[in-house]
């Protein structure tokens, strides 16, 4: 799986930008601030539905600008190069002349898809001077990149990380009324029982991908 082409249209600092890709390497070089980030960021967006620079995804819109579009051709590289998907993320401000909208719309070969449906179609990861944190930073860190591998190839994945993510939180928010004797401990079991049963999935499939990832680096991989 890989990507053809890629569109972009009033997205962060290219009014137009059209860009075709080779089956192997791409290299993508240019000046400081020409925008060689935002066509990765761009490529990001089609794999996982959201930015990994911004948490306002209007943010990422041209200045002055109502909406931004990213198109990607995707090809299966394995199977059959000559069949190919496109996948078309269209982002707003909430309102185009006026009329509220949709902030983020989701399409694959042109037909609307929620993000959950979305995501998959094109598997990506993202790898910048931050994750160098990996190495040395915090343990959350290194499992939240183990979350963002997974749930691009696991749907069964995403649906367990975002289950145990709601379980945990509504949880966490009854601890509060429960010292304020406004619910009573029985009350837990409900989410508890989610918690475990998401966090068991979710701890056998970081194992399986750790493992997975300690077999190639074994298998005297001839890096060039």
């Amino acid at each position: 799986m890989g990507i053809k082409s890629l569109c972009l249209r009033d997205f962060r600092n290219y009014d137009k930008k059209d860009l075709e890709f080779k089956e192997n390497t791409t290299w993508i070089t240019g000046s400081n601030g020409s925008g060689k980030t935002n066509i990765l960021e761009a490529i990001y967006l089609l794999a996982t539905g959201k930015s990994n620079r911004v948490g306002r995804h209007e943010e990422i819109i041209k200045w002055g600008k109502e909406v931004a579009t990213i198109e990607g051709h995707i090809v299966d590289q394995e199977i059959d190069v000559s069949n190919s998907d496109v996948l078309e993320i269209v982002i707003t401000r909430g309102e185009i002349q006026g009329r509220k909208v949709m902030g983020k719309q989701y399409k694959v070969n042109g037909v609307g898809r929620h993000q959950q449906k979305f995501v998959g179609n094109l598997r990506a990861v993202w790898f910048g001077p931050e994750d160098l944190d990996l190495i040395g930073g915090s343990a959350s860190r290194r499992r939240n990149y183990l979350d963002e591998i997974s749930r691009k190839m696991d749907k069964e994945y995403e649906r367990a990380l975002k289950d145990y993510e709601d379980a945990l939180r509504r949880r966490n928010k009854m601890l509060g009324l429960l010292s304020e004797g406004k619910v009573k401990r029985d009350a837990f079991g409900y989410f508890d029982q989610i918690i475990v049963n998401a966090g068991k999935y979710l701890q056998i499939k970081r194992h399986e991908l750790i493992d997975s990832l300690n077999e190639w680096l074994n298998n005297d991989v001839n890096f060039r």
